[in-house]
């Protein structure tokens, strides 16, 4: 094929195992010259196979670029990924808030 997608292709794998995923894929594009999209939210896999980035939030894309510029952006949700910043969020937008909720029914 002339691209191949990878859908989180480290999903439930040890890191060990994840590292050789990646190896493996690297190899696999120098070698044949496909193009590969892969999605996935482990940055040390990102920092081993991707030369260039796309960052989505909420389906809208807020950076593309080789690795190194997209590192640089000013983004608050790409500084956060990059730098594991922790920031304010909506509690009622977490995923804990989703399952912690109860309605109350009648009876």
């Amino acid at each position: 094929p002339e691209v191949l997608f990878c859908d989180e292709p480290g999903a439930g794998l040890d890191p060990i195992s994840m590292a050789a995923l990646d190896e493996l894929l690297v190899r696999l594009r120098d070698n044949s010259g496909m193009s590969m999209v892969v999605v996935t939210h482990e940055l040390p896999s990102i920092e081993r196979i991707a030369d260039r980035v796309t960052m989505l939030d909420k389906g809208k894309v807020i950076a593309c670029g080789p690795l190194s510029d997209v590192r640089q952006s000013s983004h608050e949700m790409v500084r956060s990924f990059f730098g594991r910043q922790v920031t304010e969020q909506d509690p009622k937008d977490t995923l804990w808030h989703a399952l912690t909720s109860q309605t109350r029914g009648e009876g």
